[in-house]
């Protein structure tokens, strides 16, 4: 289950071959933003350049799809994008991610502002099970600023 934090979180469940949930969460729980549960919510949009399957039926870590990512060649990515908006109100980005059946896989996410990548923060190895993760937003140079995005 989720974390609770003193402010705000994104939250984002992502499996290198599947994505599972993805979250925008305020100071108050009537604020929290889904982005994907299922599917894309609230103006998110799949801006990918990497092989997605947004209706994926296994694995999932919740609900009843994930979305598939499928990386073919060097430097794809799965890229969420949003019509720019302030983060001063949110803390965290917190998703679910698998590596599928060979694992192993080291991956990197950014926030983007203005379609520009801002700080990497490296993941380690992925495993064949579903792991959470929680990033500062401060941690992807993504804090008190406007962003239009992420990508792993």
């Amino acid at each position: 289950m989720l974390k609770n934090f003193s402010k705000n979180r994104l939250i984002f469940s992502f499996v290198l071959s599947f994505f599972s949930v993805f979250w925008l969460f305020s100071n108050a729980a009537a604020q929290n933003q889904p982005v994907y549960t299922d599917s894309l919510q609230n103006g998110w949009e799949n801006w990918s350049w990497a092989q997605v399957n947004l209706s994926n039926q296994s694995p999932v870590h919740g609900g009843t799809a994930s979305a598939s990512v499928t990386s073919t060649a060097g430097w794809q990515a799965f890229y969420l994008h949003h019509a720019a908006f302030s983060t001063a109100n949110y803390t965290h980005l917190s998703f679910w991610i698998q590596g599928g059946a060979n694992g192993g896989q080291p991956l990197q996410v950014n926030a983007t502002s203005g379609g520009s990548a801002q700080t990497a923060f490296n993941l380690n190895a992925l495993t064949n099970s579903w792991q959470q993760i929680t990033i500062p937003l401060a941690s992807l140079g993504a804090a008190n600023t406007n962003i239009d995005g992420f990508w792993v």
